[in-house]
């Protein structure tokens, strides 16, 4: 008997040099807060390294996980992104311009079709990918840029306009469709 499992990301855990630094952060920009880990004795850690555990909802224990096992010598940085979804345009321009008013980094904007992308770094150098799913499937890759500080209504049609004419392949069906053909 063959049991089917469909595993569910739940964490990111990251090495991190300057964990005080990083709960800044994360805390400032991503509003995630410490939900745990912050006492060694209680048996938060391995070796001599102190695991932090970040959340944003009291009902999940842990969304990110520091450890300050990272030396200043080290040059490992292993994570290719970690990626957040958010519940919608709005979210993902507070945190634009939370990253720009705050770290002065820039932020890169990328219209992939069938998600709305801000890419930038965490002060350690990890990629961080927050996105909003768009209604449209397409093949990838697809990426252009867009401008996060228009409104929403100039958003969906810019992307409609694009990825109307495309076709893209829904992973679950196993068939190709074409994006809706009235805009969401």
């Amino acid at each position: 008997m063959s049991v089917e499992i469909h595993p569910v990301l739940s964490h990111m855990a990251l090495f991190v040099r300057d964990v005080e630094r990083m709960i800044e952060f994360y805390g400032r920009v991503l509003g995630l807060n410490v939900s745990d880990g912050r006492n060694m004795a209680k048996g938060a850690a391995r070796g001599d390294s102190e695991i932090i555990f970040l959340s944003n909802d009291p009902q999940i224990h842990q969304q990110l996980q520091l450890s300050n096992a990272l030396f200043d010598d080290d040059d490992c940085n292993v994570v290719h992104q970690v990626s957040f979804r958010l519940g919608g345009l709005a979210e993902l321009r507070e945190i634009a311009r939370r990253v720009v008013e705050e770290t002065q980094m820039e932020v890169d904007q990328l219209d992939h079709g069938n998600a709305w992308s801000l890419y930038f770094r965490d002060p350690e150098g990890n990629m961080l990918e927050l996105y909003v799913e768009t209604p449209w499937q397409v093949d990838h890759p697809f990426a252009k840029s867009f401008d996060i500080m228009q409104p929403d209504d100039v958003i969906m049609a810019s992307t409609y306009e694009r990825v109307r004419d495309l076709t893209g392949v829904d992973p679950w069906q196993k068939t190709t469709k074409k994006p809706a053909l009235e805009q969401a």
